[in-house]
């Protein structure tokens, strides 16, 4: 080899043929429907329904693409030195922060805004217009939230699926922190527990509205509901020995449930009121279905009769007068006619039995009889948003459960309602 020469080397390769090394992608779905998602199931992603969805008879609701989780999935990246720097007491008061709230997006805060701004005033219900107190209890802020979300369905019916499901979530997360609290209720969480149960009710009855969204799929859900929830709020108040946001909620309902009639404050029954509640109560009385029926339940039955023809006797206004005299040891003020309205139509259910509500429950045919005529209580409310239709939709869910043998005893409704 000579000097001149020079060891031959190997060829540089080709700066494109140069190996670059490729991210792995992600083979999980991020574009699954609501109800596989929150039952953290794989998701088919047809459209409009899934195949979960067929399966289950529920409601297949895609949410719209957030782009704004891959802008912050691309900040966190670029800032994850700066993100160094932050003290160990920040992130520790952040993860506290985030235990005792929960999680949310921003489809969260639409639903919080539109409740601040909106639901809050409409809604109308005792400490529904303190916002503030969800910011410092998890299950009342989803429950403001899921009111919120009833609400928008309300007032607009072509997403009212959509926005029923979003509120059935935030309810089914609110379910566990309520129990756990409901175990130890003291001065300190008696005013999140009551208002959660108020709002509670007003998710029941607007969400019969459009369907029974918290009971299943079966017609006869939803039923119940509404009386369950607003019983409820009664043993709340009732397991409390003190008073709820500095007011005696306690004794006020005590006294709103033994309201007396009087000639003065009442009216006489029309004669087709009169006429379908005779006939009910003849009904009750006479063979073949007193007789087969135990006599604690025919009694449940004909108390739960006389507390409604007490509630039918009574105006809205002569009842606004008599609640305000009778709670004038409590309160020297007027009740509002607006909050009058509403506990006006929660004196039947506060009043009966709970062995009523028990054969309610089971769509028992007298007890579905009762209630159809108790819904047309519920449409002397009709200018409230989440009562406006909620009766004519519960007894149509009654008169599918009932069978053509018992028609006759719902005709007087059935000709108000006009179905």
């Amino acid at each position: 080899m000579s000097a001149s020469s020079a060891p031959d080397l190997p060829e540089a390769a080709p700066e494109s043929a140069t190996t670059v090394k490729t991210r792995r992608t992600h083979t999980k779905s991020r574009g699954g429907c609501c109800e596989c998602r929150r039952r953290k199931q794989k998701c088919s992603e047809q459209k409009p329904t899934c195949a979960g969805c067929v399966k289950r008879e529920t409601a297949c609701v895609y949410l719209k693409p957030d782009s704004t989780q891959t802008r912050g999935n691309n900040r966190t990246r670029l800032g994850s030195n700066a993100s160094s720097s932050v003290s160990s007491a920040s992130s520790t008061a952040l993860q506290m922060t985030s235990s005792q709230i929960g999680r949310f997006g921003i489809e969260d805060m639409e639903l919080w805004h539109h409740y601040i701004k909106h639901t809050s005033e409409a809604t109308s219900v005792m400490f529904g217009g303190r916002p503030e107190l969800g910011l410092s209890c998890d299950y009342l802020l989803h429950g403001m939230l899921a009111t919120a979300a009833i609400h928008l369905g309300y007032l607009h019916p072509e997403h009212r699926q959509r926005y029923n499901l979003l509120s059935r979530q935030h309810i089914d997360l609110a379910l566990g922190p309520f129990q756990r609290a409901m175990a130890s209720i003291s001065d300190e969480n008696i005013i999140y527990l009551f208002t959660y149960s108020t709002l509670l009710v007003v998710c029941s009855l607007a969400a019969s509205q459009g369907a029974h969204t918290y009971g299943g799929s079966e017609p006869s859900s939803g039923i119940a509901d509404w009386v369950i929830c607003v019983r409820g709020c009664r043993s709340i108040t009732a397991a409390a020995n003190f008073d709820i946001g500095g007011l005696p909620i306690g004794p006020w309902i005590e006294h709103m449930v033994k309201v007396p009639c009087t000639p003065g404050n009442t009216y006489k029954l029309s004669p087709e009121e009169e006429g379908s509640f005779s006939r009910i109560e003849s009904l009750l009385a006479t063979a073949p279905l007193a007789t087969d029926l135990p006599g604690n339940e025919v009694e449940a039955y004909l108390h739960a009769m006389e507390k409604l023809r007490h509630t039918f006797a009574f105006t809205v206004d002569s009842f606004n007068a008599t609640m305000t005299l009778a709670m004038k040891d409590f309160s020297p003020e007027a009740l509002p006619e607006r909050l009058s309205r509403r506990l006006f139509v929660t004196l039947w259910p506060f009043s009966v039995s709970e062995l009523f509500v028990q054969l309610l429950s089971e769509t028992r045919p007298p007890a579905l009889i009762i209630m159809a005529h108790y819904c047309l209580i519920l449409r002397r409310a009709k200018d409230c948003w989440y009562m406006a239709e909620s009766g004519l939709r519960i007894f149509q869910a009654i008169q599918h459960n009932l069978g053509e043998e018992w028609s006759t005893y719902i005709e007087y409704p059935r000709r108000v309602f006009g179905v």
